[in-house]
């Protein structure tokens, strides 16, 4: 059976130095079919490419995590149309928690919004379905948990 590798951008918080970039870099390094890392201190970005199929981008997080470094996430709140019932209500969430990237979202039937964390570069906001209009993202280390966001967005999306 053929690996299929996937080639991912993880933006990186935490990083101040060369021994940050060579901490970074090991702990991607030492997860099973993660290969190619290449770390930039200057963008903060980590480079790589992995088997989806054998790592997870959390356990990427708790990787990073562990030598004390963080994935960057921005969160979004879209305004969703068309939902009537909680089942509505988990087919939309399990869309978006479905695509990679997306590290939560939390869909609320009343309000008609969907609160979606997600990893930029990794999944964009095209990719999301919606077409933000004024988007202020507001971006904080990933650290499983949801955070307050600081900024909201005004961005729309039909589902």
């Amino acid at each position: 059976m053929t690996k299929v590798l996937v080639d991912m951008t993880l933006p990186i918080s935490g990083m101040s130095c060369a021994s940050c970039v060579s901490h970074v870099e090991g702990a991607l390094k030492e997860l099973s079919s993660v290969s190619n890392v290449v770390v930039n201190l200057a963008t903060n970005k980590a480079n790589l490419s992995y088997d989806p199929q054998l790592v997870k981008v959390d356990d990427m997080r708790r990787a990073l995590e562990d030598v004390g470094y963080a994935i960057v996430v921005s969160e979004l709140t879209l305004d969703v149309r068309g939902m009537t019932c909680a089942s509505c209500v988990a087919h939309v969430e399990g869309a978006l928690k479905e695509l990679d990237g997306v590290t939560s979202a939390i869909v609320n039937l009343g309000l008609g919004t969907a609160k979606v964390v997600y990893i930029p570069g990794v999944v964009s906001i095209s990719r999301l379905g919606m077409k933000p209009r004024n988007a202020v993202k507001a971006r904080m280390p990933w650290t499983g948990n949801v955070k307050p966001v600081r900024k909201k967005s005004n961005a729309r999306a039909v589902i």
